[in-house]
């Protein structure tokens, strides 16, 4: 029960960081794209926790999507930091781009494909 209580805190704290994050798009800043949808994807599994943490099926559902997520976002993570070194090695900014875009952008690509791919393997088609 604390554990479903403290997952909707955190729920809420990120979904706070995305609305200050999606203030920035709004007035044009697209650095930190990458980052409201991650922050999004952070609390979309917050709350699914919050929400599915008594069902056996739907945890196990949450693990395997948290799992592809983190995956995912790790190689688009170093993907973004290193391929900008190799690039332009005198740009001492290029890391933040696997910082701040890719590797949250591939947090929520791989929960999303993580979701997709639990739910399949529990329904399948006959």
């Amino acid at each position: 029960m604390i554990a479903r209580i403290v997952a909707v805190l955190v729920g809420l704290l990120f979904v706070a960081v995305a609305v200050q994050s999606g203030l920035n798009l709004a007035t044009g800043s697209w650095l930190f794209a990458g980052f409201t949808i991650g922050t999004i994807a952070l609390a979309a599994l917050s709350f699914w926790f919050a929400i599915s943490a008594h069902s056996g099926v739907a945890n196990v559902e949450w693990w395997r999507s948290a799992r592809a997520g983190l995956v995912l976002g790790t190689v688009f993570l170093l993907a973004g930091y290193v391929v900008p070194l190799v690039v332009a090695p005198d740009n001492n900014l290029g890391p933040l781009i696997g910082v701040f875009g890719t590797g949250p952008a591939g947090f929520a690509l791989g929960t999303l494909i993580g979701f997709v791919r639990a739910r399949r393997d529990r329904d399948p088609v006959t």
